[in-house]
């Protein structure tokens, strides 16, 4: 290797510029632009949308910014419990299926809302386990084939007022509901469930909403047919409201029929799933259908007044049946007098 020269070692060094101290600031900058940036290559690998004009090679980082804030915001607020809200309009039901125990406990429980249904152009069919042959105080007066022949009678007027033309009866005995074969109940009630393929069903709770075994027996029979033939159709249980129990106190002597202990429920409108507020119109026609179940309802009305029964009824109220409010628990019972 040839040595350097004298005028090689003697040459004046040229100053080079040194670049500017890297800051902090500066290296957090340059991190959050290369952060960026491969976030708006992920997000444009992740568009499906076709467009007809070319897309631009790199989105706006101002533009990732703020997809990503949308985003962001689209997936906290589907986390956000919103109040919950029941429904308040019967036609949002769909076809609805009603089973009760006895005449009079579809009217009580949910005329309003057959007669609301029937009037947005819904179907409704009503199933009636029993004719309620024993529901007298006069048994005299009224023998148990004399009352279920006249209560026949009264439920087809009764339902007619609410324009329901379509009903099933189980033909039980009043007062036995407990003592039928389970399972051939069931799989009658699953086939009604079958053939009406309703949207919505409605029928007791397992309290019985009055303690009554054939009511908290119907509630079992319809429970399990639904989960047979069709578990994802909404099953209403009906309940009572804070609001009903402080207006029906006052005459606990004259219509005591709430029997069991823990009874009526004060279910909080938070847990309702539908709460009906009847207009005049609808309640005017459950009146009527109410009225037409005479041998039932005489004698409430004569110990309490028309005026009364209005505001008792003139609200309906249900609860999912797959709600914590109804989940089990004992529940005391009774039954009619053979």
């Amino acid at each position: 290797m040839t040595a350097p020269s004298a005028a090689s070692a003697t040459a004046v060094a040229v100053p080079i510029p040194l670049p500017a101290p890297v800051t902090r600031q500066t290296l957090l900058f340059n991190a959050l632009m290369f952060s960026e940036y491969r976030r708006a290559l992920v997000v444009r690998r992740r568009q499906v949308v076709r467009r007809t004009r070319p897309e631009r090679a790199v989105p706006s980082v101002l533009a990732v910014r703020s997809a990503d804030r949308r985003a962001n915001e689209e997936s906290a607020m589907s986390l956000i419990p919103f109040p919950h809200r029941p429904v308040t309009d019967a036609a949002h039901l769909g076809t609805v299926l009603g089973v009760w125990a006895h005449p009079d406990d579809e009217a009580f429980l949910s005329g309003g809302l057959m007669a609301a249904a029937r009037d947005a152009g819904r179907r409704v069919v009503c199933v009636t386990a029993t004719l309620g042959e024993r529901g007298t105080t006069d048994p005299r007066r009224w023998p148990p084939d004399r009352l279920g022949r006249v209560r026949r009678h009264e439920l087809d007027a009764s339902l007619a007022a609410l324009g329901v033309e379509e009903h099933h009866l189980l033909g039980i005995t009043d007062g036995t509901c407990a003592t039928q074969p389970r399972d051939a109940v069931v799989d009658r009630l699953a086939g009604i469930i079958d053939a009406v393929a309703p949207d919505t069903i409605v029928t007791f709770g397992p309290d019985g909403l009055t303690g009554h075994e054939d009511h908290q027996t119907v509630s079992a029979w319809t429970t399990a047919a639904c989960s047979a033939v069709a578990p994802d159709t909404r099953l209403l249980y009906a309940t009572t409201t804070e609001e009903f129990v402080e207006g029906w106190e006052p005459a606990r002597e004259a219509f005591d029929v709430f029997l069991a202990d823990g009874l009526p429920l004060r279910t909080p409108e938070s847990e309702l799933a539908v709460h009906l507020r009847l207009d005049s119109t609808v309640l005017d026609r459950k009146v009527v259908a109410l009225r037409a179940q005479a041998t039932q309802m005489a004698g409430l009305i004569a110990a309490v007044g028309e005026d009364r029964v209005r505001q008792w009824w003139s609200t309906e109220a249900f609860v999912s049946a797959d709600s914590t409010s109804t989940g089990a628990r004992p529940w005391g019972t009774w039954r009619v007098a053979a």
